[in-house]
């Protein structure tokens, strides 16, 4: 009979969190593997952090899912927080931009998150401005911007009307500044895609301070 005491190890635990959203989250998860001081688990050593973007991406598409790559990703990796970046394209959309009906549907798909894939905590992140755009008018997208943010984040503030929910305005300056954006004045620059990768970081340890 040995005399070796039995030692319990006790592996710690991974949670999942899923960065979803239009190209700058497409955008996010190449470059954190492009660029040397990133890294793929957002220096959270207890997540695994997916990003999956959608390149020209709106709400309507996230809540149609016509590819089912959506669903696939919740069904398979079963995130514990969403971290949403969405509404710069709906703005731009000129035909189709409605804001009433864009709140809605930002609040239809969260539900949807909470509901039907068990989704713990959803962070909505401010929406990006924009120097140029395709469709409409950069002083109107601007101002709607503006408006979205304010609107979404004086709903997601009563804590006790949407739990679980919380307004992301983004850290590092990254949305008041036009010297984080490329050429085209849509998407981040190298720079501006670091401080959107701490902002995304320091939004998860908002919620998850122990990690």
């Amino acid at each position: 009979m040995s005399n070796l005491d039995l030692v319990t190890v006790q592996v710690p635990v991974k949670h999942n969190v899923l960065v979803l959203g239009h190209s700058f989250v497409a955008r996010l998860g190449n470059d954190v593997s492009r660029i040397p001081s990133l890294r793929p688990d957002f220096e959270i050593d207890q997540a695994v952090v997916h990003c999956l973007g959608f390149r020209g991406g709106v709400v309507g598409h996230l809540i149609e899912d016509t590819s089912g790559k959506l669903h696939h990703e919740l069904h398979s990796f079963r995130p514990e927080m969403v971290i949403l970046q969405i509404g710069g394209n709906d703005i731009d959309n000129k035909q189709n931009y409605h804001p009433q009906v864009y709140m809605e549907s930002v609040k239809h798909f969260i539900t949807k998150l909470q509901t039907v894939y068990q989704v713990q905590k959803v962070v909505l992140c401010e929406i990006f401005p924009r120097r140029k755009v395709r469709q409409t008018d950069v002083d109107f997208y601007n101002e709607e911007k503006d408006m979205l943010n304010r609107e979404l984040d004086a709903h997601y503030s009563v804590r006790h009307a949407s739990p679980g929910v919380v307004f992301w305005y983004h850290r590092g300056g990254i949305t008041s500044s036009e010297g984080y954006f490329d050429k085209h004045g849509v998407h981040l620059n190298d720079e501006g895609t670091k401080r959107f990768y701490f902002s995304i970081r320091r939004a998860i340890g908002s919620i998850y301070p122990e990690w």
